[in-house]
């Protein structure tokens, strides 16, 4: 993928779910361009046998510098959080979580006092 550099990760975790880990990556515009042009490639029609076929991407973000101590588990929940966000937003959505979506009746399994107060969501 064009947008990734080689000290990133992609990694596939479910049938079309993928995580993408962006060491040293903590600008939020910078994180934010990067997941439009992501959803504007996987949104480029591509055409099969006579037909053309189109697909969307809904993206959820957590910036790992909101935590005192980030951990994976939790990371992957508030990033989930903001997946659903973004897909009842609307299609083709990338969206950062922010503290203020624990508790919006997700069914994630989360805790506030694990979130740094000082965070300024972009």
């Amino acid at each position: 993928m064009d947008e990734t550099r080689g000290e990133d990760t992609v990694a596939r975790v479910g049938g079309d779910e993928f995580v993408l880990l962006f060491p040293g990556l903590t600008n939020p515009a910078r994180i934010q361009s990067i997941a439009q042009r992501m959803i504007a490639r996987l949104e480029e029609p591509i055409p099969y046998r006579d037909e053309t076929c189109r697909i969307s991407a809904s993206i959820g973000m957590v910036d790992s510098t909101l935590y005192p101590r980030p951990e994976a588990k939790q990371m992957l929940d508030h990033a989930d959080i903001a997946l659903y966000a973004s897909k009842e937003g609307g299609r083709a959505r990338a969206t950062f979580f922010d503290p203020s979506m624990v508790g919006q009746d997700d069914g994630a399994a989360t805790r506030d006092d694990d979130i740094r107060s000082d965070h300024k969501p972009p």
